[in-house]
Parts: C-alpha cells; structure tokens; sequence
C-alpha cells in the first residue's frame, strides 16, 4: 500500500480490498503551492486526502487577518463537513504548502462510502477531535 494508506487515520481499520475500492471512487488532483483548496464558509461538497505534500488549516478574521490553525501532512483529510448528514459549509480554510497531490471524494460519493464501510465516519470522527485536542493544546 501507498505511504499515505499506511499513515492515514481516516482509512485506519479498513481492509485493503475496500480501501482500494473506495480509493478508485475518487478523484486525484493536483495544487500549486499556496492554493487555497476550501474557503471558510463555502459549502462542503467534497472531502480531499492527502497523498503527497503538506497544507493548512487557516480562519480569517471580520478584519481579514489570517490565522494559522493546523498543519497538514501526507495521509490527512480536510473537508470533513462534507461528511454531516445535513449540507454544511467549511470551517475553515485550507490551503496548499508547496503543492499537494489529493484524493477528492464529492459528498453523494463519501457518504455512500461512509454508510457502506461505518469505520469511516468513525475515522472522521476521531479526526475531528484530535483537532478539538491540538486546538485546546
């Protein structure tokens, strides 16, 4: 399996023949460093996972100062929102650091996959409060 299989929580406890299905569900592409990928408030429609390269995590201020919030890393998810069972919007915004390929799930997709394979949302789960975690830290 890919590095990014081995080090990704969100696919931690799925068996290999089910993430290489739900791998070949999505969508690879690529961003030049410093794109922003999510825009905070934007609707939540897709889920990416990191295969190679790194982002964050970023809110702007009401007075437009950005503030870093998280690191990303190979292995990672962002766009978690798009997994509620209610539409949603992004958190926060995410942006690339010296590009970064991804896997992108649109939302119809993810949760299909979710309610197929349950571990996933409870992946997604731990993932968010491991954010919870840092955040408090």
């Amino acid at each position: 399996m890919s590095d990014f299989v081995a080090q990704s929580r969100f696919l931690a406890g799925i068996a290999s023949p089910d993430i290489q299905s739900m791998l070949a569900r999505a969508t690879p592409r690529r961003f030049p460093p410093n794109s922003v990928v999510t825009h905070q408030g934007a609707p939540a429609t897709e889920l990416f996972l990191i295969t190679k390269g790194r982002a964050r995590h970023f809110a702007t201020t009401p007075d437009g100062q950005k503030i870093l919030l998280h690191w990303l890393t190979q292995g990672e998810i962002f766009g978690g929102a798009t997994l509620l069972a209610e539409p949603s919007t992004f958190r926060v915004s995410t942006e690339t650091v010296k590009g970064a390929s991804v896997l992108v799930w649109n939302r119809l997709t993810i949760r299909a996959l979710a309610e197929r394979h349950p571990r996933l949302m409870e992946n997604a789960l731990w993932t968010a409060s491991d954010y919870i975690d840092w955040l408090l830290a």
